[in-house]
Parts: C-alpha cells; structure tokens; sequence
C-alpha cells in the first residue's frame, strides 16, 4: 500500500485530540551508525534485517527496455508518476527513444537512460532484472541471480521436464536464442544506478518470486525444479534463500498451466504482508476447478507475515482469445499507483472496480495494448503476439517492468500478530534516525470520523498498556513516522484511506 517515495511524502501535521490510548505501540528507529563508531549517537533497537523489498514499498523509479514491449500511453504514465529508467543497447536505440518521448511529450527529466548489451530476453527485466537486497548493514545491493535458462516452460508436475530454448522446447526456430547480455545485466544496472552488486547463484526469476519485504516469499514449485536442474536440492535452495537473501518463510504454490512457464504473478498478487489477489476464471471454464482446488487446497494453508492465514480476495477473469484467461493480476504496485494490463473485454472494467476494492488510496490505470496503434514498436514485438494484442495470458504488464526501489527509503512494518499490543518496525536507510515525537499510532472506531493518536517517546521506545475499549467495536488503525529529513512514511502507505483492522473479543 504505497504512497509516492519521488518526491517523498509531505508531512501531515495532525491537531488530533490525544486520548486514553486504546492501542499499545512498540516502535523503534533502528541504526543510526555501527556500533564501532563510538562517536557515533545511538538509538534504541536492532540493526536492520536483511531482507528483499516488496513490490508496494517506496520506490524512486521503473525500468524499462527499449525498443519497447509496452504501449506508449504506458511510458507515459509511468513518466508522469515515476523516474523512467530506460534500458537500451546503442546511440541508435536512444536516439529512437528520445525521439518517441518526445512525440509522447515525455520530459527529458523524467528520463533516465542506461546502456547495456541486450539479448533477445532484453523486453523482460522483470524476470532478469536485479533483486533489491536491504543487507544488515542497511544498504541495498542489487542482487544478481542466475538466468540461464530464460523462462522455461513445464508441464504441470512440479517435476515435469524443463523445457529449454536450446533443446528444442520451444520449437526448432529458438535453437540460437541468446540470453548471455540478460543474465548479465543486474551487474551492469547496478554499476548504472551507483549501488553495489551481490552475486546471488541461484535462478530468482522476478515473476515467480513474490515478497512481502519481511522474510516471506511465494513461488510456483517450477522455482525449485529449475534450481534442481543446477545441482541445487529443495533443501539447499531453501538454506541459500535464507542465508543471501533473509528469506525464511518460502512457501511453494502448484503449477497452474497445463504446460507454461507457470509464473506466479499471472495466478496472484501478493496485495502486502496480509492479502493475496487470486485470479478466478469463469465457473464454466476448463481452468475454473484447477484454479479453486489451489486455492482451497494452498492458498488458504499459506501464512503470512503475522502468522495467520493469507486473507485471500478474488479478481475475476475471462476468455480474451480462445481459452486464454486476461492476466489482471499481472500488474504493477509502484507507490501510490496500480498499472493494469486491459485486453479489449467487457471483463476489464469489473478487474479495475476490483483492484481499487482491494487497495484503496491506491490510483488503478488501466492499460490495453492494440499493436495497430503503437508505431514505436519494431518487427519483433509483431512477430511474437501474432494476434494484435500485446498482452498474453503468461506475459504481460508486470512483466515488462521492475521497480527502481528507494535505497533512502523509511521502512515501516507493523507487527499485527500480538493485538491488540502493535508492533511498528522503522528503519530509515537515509537519514538512519527519526525525528523526536514524529512517530504515531493513529486510531478510532469503524464508522467514526475522529481518529485518536499517540505520540511515543523520545526514546523510540514505548509501549502503552491501555486495554482497547472492549464497548467500541471493531478499530481501524494506522501508523506513521517522520525522520530527520522531514520523510514521512505510513503503514499501510495509501492511510488513512487504508488501514489495518483489529475486532477485539468481548
């Protein structure tokens, strides 16, 4: 649940009444310098986690590739919302983007380029791009996993044969696919944006490895049969997973397609540490009962950050072309803005009422992709979607883009697995300390229009021991902390129009 990081947040003074605190807070700033620093000030609390940011936190800009793979009114959106990094191989491809940007009217500001080699994957950086690691010492490093096989294809077993370009999974005509420059790039885009590289040796395809930022990771069980492939045991994949990454709740969905790349993020949406978005298909499609026994049968075991079962929400889909179902949860979180791919059916507008549902405070756009109306794009992009759309049921929005995360960012995580007692994690990897008396718990009864707030103490360090009001009913609440740069984050990030809810026992 994001709010926009580029620029930050402004403040929100709030002249809200304290009151008799209903709620108890533990929240602490986390390091501000390594404890050899000795002149250094400190702070209450632990260091920072290392762990991999999740899609919805703040980020300061998208990748993208050039030529392109996206429609034009996408480009410029996200130049509008975001900085656009821009992936290109050669001064002609540049001087071919600048000229569309500029038709586009795309401020050349709002454009950052970078020069690498590319391959025949370049279109994908979700898939190839780096992974965002926040390491104990609180800096992010761009993680570069392998991708040697590109996204191969399987059968629905989780031990089906991996199908390869190179050995003719793919057809006869992908025997000379090239992925050398792909595999490469998480170096090279790091080396770009001034942030260190960690080598990570394991396949991390970024469309089947969802995070929720706090340890936890979803994928399909194709994830694991691909570093199976490498030498890599299920068990020694989880160990790894753990030790390079902070990832210690990795928990493993079915394959879904009958014989696909089977990338989570056409199946579901991690929403944040809490909900999945999970497709549903019309009750009479082929894919309709698959769909439900996974959710019955996983889904619905799976815990989230707190413990607790994923509360599940459903996005319907439907047939665009044959059989083939719409990829609405193939979208985009970044900040404050959903990014959803349209495919020219009466389903779309029941997907975007859906998406606002499920994040409210969130601004859902809605994208179709007609490659009659795209003259930008090259012969290539033609060639692959041979039906005139742009989106594919296993390939399309999310996709095409990855998120340019915050290395400055405030993180916020609230702790709901002790209510009516929350818990507030807040790192600020910029400024590494928060201002005094800028870090609240804002709260009221479901239905009021008067939020309550506490304030903690100066030492970062408070816990409040009011019992919640047991005659008020269900409670919504939020929290929000400010560091010394005057950042303000909020948990969830779009609050007070989202919020957390706690229905305490009477």
């Amino acid at each position: 649940m994001l709010a926009n990081a580029h620029p930050p947040r402004q403040i929100r003074r709030k002249l809200y009444p304290l009151a008799a605190l209903g709620l108890a807070l533990t929240a602490a700033c986390f390091w501000r310098h390594p404890l050899t620093n000795l002149d250094a000030p400190t702070v209450t609390g632990s260091p920072p986690l290392l762990r991999v940011a999740a899609e919805w936190e703040p980020a300061a800009g998208v990748l993208v590739s050039w030529p392109p793979y996206l429609p034009s009114a996408l480009f410029v959106e996200l130049a509008k919302d975001t900085q656009l990094h821009v992936l290109y191989q050669g001064e002609a491809d540049r001087a071919d983007a600048v000229k569309w940007f500029g038709e586009w009217g795309i401020a050349r500001e709002s454009v950052t380029f970078i020069e690498l080699p590319t391959s025949d994957d370049a279109g994908w950086p979700r898939d190839f791009g780096p992974l965002p690691v926040f390491t104990a010492e609180g800096e992010l490093h761009l993680g570069d996993a392998r991708y040697d096989k590109s996204t191969p294809d399987s059968g629905l077993a989780c031990d089906a044969p991996l199908q390869t370009p190179w050995d003719g999974g793919w057809g006869p005509q992908f025997l000379d696919y090239d992925i050398q420059h792909e595999d490469a790039a998480p170096t090279a885009i790091a080396a770009a944006l001034e942030l260190p590289a960690l080598d990570i040796p394991l396949v991390v395809t970024g469309g089947n490895f969802l995070t929720d930022g706090r340890g936890g990771a979803l994928a399909t069980c194709i994830l694991v049969n691909e570093n199976r492939s490498n030498g890599i045991s299920e068990e020694a994949f989880r160990d790894q997973l753990r030790e390079r990454l902070g990832i210690h709740r990795f928990q493993v969905v079915p394959n879904f397609e009958d014989d696909g790349i089977q990338h989570i993020d056409c199946l579901l949406k991690l929403l944040d540490e809490e909900r999945l978005l999970v497709a549903r298909p019309p009750a009479d499609h082929p894919l309709s009962e698959r769909y439900e026994r996974i959710v019955t049968d996983h889904l619905s075991k799976l815990r989230a950050a707190s413990g607790e079962h994923y509360e599940i929400l459903r996005i319907d889909t439907a047939p665009y072309a044959g059989e083939r179902l719409a990829a609405y949860t193939n979208s985009l979180i970044l900040n404050d803005v959903v990014y959803v791919p349209l495919f020219g059916i009466p389903a779309d507008a029941r997907a975007l009422e859906q998406w606002q549902a499920a994040l409210p405070g969130h601004t859902i756009k809605g994208f179709p992709f007609v490659l009659a109306d795209e003259p930008a794009l090259r012969e290539r992009v033609h060639r692959i979607y041979p039906d005139g759309i742009g989106w594919r049921d296993f390939d399309a929005l999310h996709c095409r883009t990855r998120a340019v995360w915050d290395p400055e960012m405030l993180h916020i995580a609230v702790d709901q697995s002790a209510l009516p007692k929350v818990s507030a994690r807040i790192v600020s990897y910029g400024a590494k300390t928060l201002m005094e008396r800028e870090v609240e718990l804002h709260w009221r009864p479901v239905g009021s229009s008067e939020w309550q707030t506490s304030i903690l103490d100066r030492n970062w360090m408070g816990t409040f021991d009011n019992k919640l009001p047991t005659d008020r009913g269900e409670l919504e609440f939020y929290v929000e902390a400010t560091d010394v740069r005057e950042r303000t984050e909020a948990a969830p990030r779009t609050a007070p129009a989202a919020t957390y809810r706690f229905k305490p026992d009477h």
